[in-house]
C-alpha cells in the first residue's frame, strides 16, 4: 500500500500521499461497506492534512463494519499514541496484538510507545521478542538501540544501530556515536544522513535535537512537515526532541499540526 511504501522510503512522499489519498476515496466510493477502505481513508488523511479528528472516524467507521479488522485496530491505536495518551493507545494495542500475535511490524510500534513513555525495560522486552522471531527485521535494531541509549547503555546501543542492516542504520549511528563522544564519526553520519534525507527529514531533525543543534532541529522539522514525512507523527513525547519542548517553536508546530499542547 502506498501509505506503508512512504512510511519505508520505498517512493517519494509527495507522490505516496496523492496515490494513498486517491485510492482511499475511490474504494470507499466504490464499496461503503468495504472496511479497509476507510482504514486507507483515515491514514491518509493523516498525512496530507494531519485531519485527526477526521482520520478517527474512519478507523471508527472500518471498526463498525468489520470489529475483528486488525489494521483499524492498530491505525486507532497510532493515531491516539499522535494525539492522545500513550496508556490508551498501549491498550488498543495489546488488543490488537491479540488477535494479530504474529505481527511484527505493529510489535515494533508498540516498543516505539513503550519507549516513548519511558518505560524502558518492557520496550526492550517487546522489541527483542521481534528480533528473535526474525533478527533482520527493518528498523529493530534501531529501536532496541534508541532503548538502549536511553538507558545509558551506550556501547551496546551503538552495537545494535551497527547491527541495523536497512536505511534505518543511517538514522541511528548519528546518535550513538555522538553519545560516544566520536564526534568526527558524529558528524560524519550526520552528514551521510542529511545526504540521504528523502523521507527522513524528521530523523534529521531528531539528529540536530541530539546534537544540541536547536535551530537547525526546527528546519527540519519545518521541511518534515512541508513534505508530510511521516515520521512528524511522531512528534509529540519524542525522547529526542527533549531539549526542544520549552521553545515557542514548538508550540508553533504543535499548533501547525493540529495537535494538542
Amino acid at each position: 500500500m502506498a501509505v506503508r511504501q512512504v512510511a519505508n522510503g520505498y517512493i517519494p512522499v509527495a507522490d505516496g500521499i496523492a496515490q494513498s489519498v486517491t485510492a482511499a476515496q475511490k474504494s470507499v466510493e466504490f464499496d461503503p461497506s468495504y472496511a479497509e477502505g476507510y482504514v486507507e481513508l483515515g491514514r491518509s488523511r493523516m498525512l496530507s492534512t494531519f485531519d485527526w479528528s477526521g482520520a478517527r472516524k474512519a478507523f471508527d467507521h472500518a471498526l463498525s463494519l468489520e470489529p475483528s479488522n486488525t489494521g483499524a485496530q492498530f491505525a486507532l491505536a497510532h493515531l491516539i499514541m499522535t494525539v492522545g495518551d500513550a496508556d490508551d493507545s498501549l491498550r488498543r494495542y495489546r488488543q490488537g496484538l491479540e488477535r494479530d500475535p504474529l505481527n511484527l511490524l505493529q510489535r515494533r510500534y508498540m516498543a516505539r510507545m513503550l519507549y516513548y513513555a519511558g518505560r524502558l525495560d518492557e520496550a526492550e522486552q517487546v522489541i527483542r521478542r521481534v528480533l528473535e522471531v526474525n533478527p533482520s527485521f527493518p528498523a529493530a535494531h534501531y529501536e532496541l538501540g534508541r532503548v538502549l541509549l536511553a538507558r545509558g547503555q551506550v556501547p551496546q546501543a551503538v552495537r545494535e544501530f551497527e547491527s541495523e542492516a536497512s536505511s534505518w542504520r543511517n538514522l541511528g549511528l548519528p546518535l550513538g556515536y555522538r553519545a560516544q563522544g566520536r564526534t568526527g564519526a558524529a558528524n560524519t553520519a550526520l552528514q551521510r544522513l542529511v545526504e540521504n534525507s528523502g523521507g527522513s527529514e524528521f530523523q534529521v531533525a531528531e539528529a540536530h535535537a541530539y546534537f544540541g543543534n536547536v535551530d537547525q532541529a526546527f528546519t527540519w522539522l519545518d521541511r518534515a512537515v512541508e513534505l508530510r514525512d511521516p515520521g512528524i507523527q511522531w512528534l509529540r513525547g519524542d525522547p529526542l526532541l527533549r531539549n526542544l519542548t520549552r521553545d515557542p517553536r514548538y508550540v508553533a508546530l504543535l499548533r501547525r499540526l493540529n495537535m494538542p499542547l
